[in-house]
């Protein structure tokens, strides 16, 4: 021991320098490469902001929701509107709904402009009249163009509920016998009937015409004009509606181009005149 601490108290410049020699070969033999330090190497809480430089560390650097939100920047400025585009199809239409509850009764409206007044005349009053020629053949002289120029007279009232039918009065534009006299101002409906004897020659016309006895003057009223019948006898039938003054007539008339006279015949009362009141 006294020898050895003697040698080293000789030899101890010597081995100080050792020493280092050997600390420095040492030093090198353990120096960390560069990029070989991880997670694993770094203790727990080891890095501290001294040992981060500022400004270095971004946003990815940190976990979700640890950096605080900004301010809210101020708003943009509003884009120009874009164009409307073009409408679309129409679908379909839908089925129709059950039909809704009825709404409530409405008020009354506002009474009507009264009507016209009716009149007297009603069952017991009808105002009609129809007469007949069931005798003798009634003789129309020919023209030549057939036109209705001799009245048409009558013999048996069928029924008359007026008085229109009167063939002792006065004659007028023709004889009573073929006249209808109205009781009553108002509109008719009138009709006329004949059957001429068969033959086949000429034309046959019957007509309606009046009034009779008052202004306007006379005239026809309504007409027919037909060929004769060639295998049998030829009928007419005529009506019109006319509106007349109390006391004015009118009366049905004839006529026929065969070239000689020819009969009016009547069956089943067929040559008939009539009347009937309908109106004011």
């Amino acid at each position: 021991m006294t020898t050895l601490l003697r040698y080293l108290r000789s030899h101890h410049i010597a081995l100080a320098a050792l020493f280092v020699a050997l600390g420095g070969t040492s030093y090198a033999a353990v120096a960390i490469p560069r990029n070989s330090v991880g997670a694993t190497q770094i203790r727990p809480n080891a890095v501290t902001s001294a040992k981060v430089r500022n400004g270095s560390l971004t946003a990815k650097d940190f976990k979700a929701g640890q950096l605080p939100a900004g301010k809210t920047g101020a708003a943009g400025t509003t884009g120009a509107p874009g164009a409307t585009g073009a409408a679309g199809p129409a679908g379909p239409a839908g089925a129709t709904g059950p039909q809704g509850p009825a709404g409530a009764k409405g008020e009354p409206g506002a009474q009507g402009p009264q009507g016209i007044p009716g009149t007297s005349a009603g069952a017991a009053d009808p105002l009609t009249v129809r007469v007949t020629r069931t005798s003798a053949a009634f003789s129309v002289p020919t023209s030549t163009t057939g036109a209705p120029n001799t009245p048409l007279e009558f013999t048996t009232e069928r029924y008359d509920e007026g008085g229109f039918f009167d063939p002792t009065a006065p004659a007028g534009e023709a004889p009573s016998a073929a006249s209808l006299t109205v009781p009553r101002a108002g509109t008719y409906a009138v009709t006329a009937g004949t059957r001429w004897a068969q033959n086949a020659t000429g034309v046959r016309t019957l007509a309606i015409s009046g009034p009779n006895g008052a202004p306007p003057a006379p005239g026809i009223l309504v007409q027919s004009a037909v060929p004769a019948n060639p295998v049998g006898v030829t009928t007419q039938n005529v009506s019109t509606l006319v509106r007349l003054t109390a006391g004015q007539r009118v009366y049905a008339s004839v006529g026929q181009s065969s070239g000689a006279a020819l009969d009016i015949v009547g069956s089943l009362s067929t040559v008939h005149f009539a009347a009937a009141y309908v109106g004011p």
